[in-house]
């Protein structure tokens, strides 16, 4: 993943469609109206084993976070849409994958979370925009299809309403100013590894060793 974090005023975060870096290789093949994304997606990207995060703020502690939500350092990534309901929203699941069969993650690797995102499209992207209920963080990109299969993903976040001293001197504080958003801008590329997540089993080594 390419990654840039910097203090800016509030301005559009959404990665320009020429960020897009060009080793991620040629569109897919195109198609009438929005993109169809539904598929099972692989994390970490391919771009990178330990990706970076574009933005803290609304996970704190710089949670990695796809598409809005949080997910582990592996995981498999259920994407799904344009959903029966409506023609621009996109349904996205996470779970974890486990590969130490000595640990038990539960649930984490068995049961997918779950969230909606609305979209519009812009030629062969698929763009949104999401703003959480006090307005404090946004959460914008976009993605396409790659000619490989893989799912190319340029995503933005902004962690806004976050206030500091205006100076310190000897352990005392001063004042109080709002202090910058934090914005970060990255792109991933994403693999590709099943139509479907539907009656996918678990990637969990802890329940194949107990299977056994």
């Amino acid at each position: 993943m390419v990654v840039s974090t910097v203090l800016a005023a509030c301005d559009n975060t959404l990665p320009a469609p020429d960020s897009m870096p060009p080793s991620y290789g040629e569109f897919g093949r195109a198609s009438a109206g929005c993109p169809d994304l539904t598929g099972l997606y692989a994390w970490p990207p391919l771009d990178h084993p330990r990706p970076a995060v574009p933005a803290t703020g609304q996970y704190g502690g710089g949670a990695p976070t796809f598409l809005g939500q949080r997910v582990h350092t592996e995981a498999q990534i259920w994407i799904n849409g344009p959903s029966a309901a409506s023609q621009r929203a996109l349904e996205v699941r996470t779970r974890m994958i486990n590969r130490d069969p000595r640990y038990r993650v539960g649930s984490l690797s068995q049961e997918w979370s779950f969230g909606t995102i609305t979209y519009h499209c812009e030629g062969r992207w698929a763009v949104w925009d999401k703003l959480t209920s006090d307005g404090e963080y946004q959460h914008s990109g976009r993605m396409a299809l790659l000619a490989d299969g893989s799912l190319a993903v340029g995503q933005a976040a902004r962690a806004g309403g976050q206030r500091g001293p205006i100076f310190s001197w000897g352990g005392q504080t001063y004042g109080d100013v709002a202090l910058p958003d934090k914005v970060g801008v990255g792109w991933a590329r994403l693999k590709r590894i099943a139509p479907t997540g539907k009656d996918v089993p678990a990637d969990d080594a802890y329940l194949r060793r107990r299977a056994k």
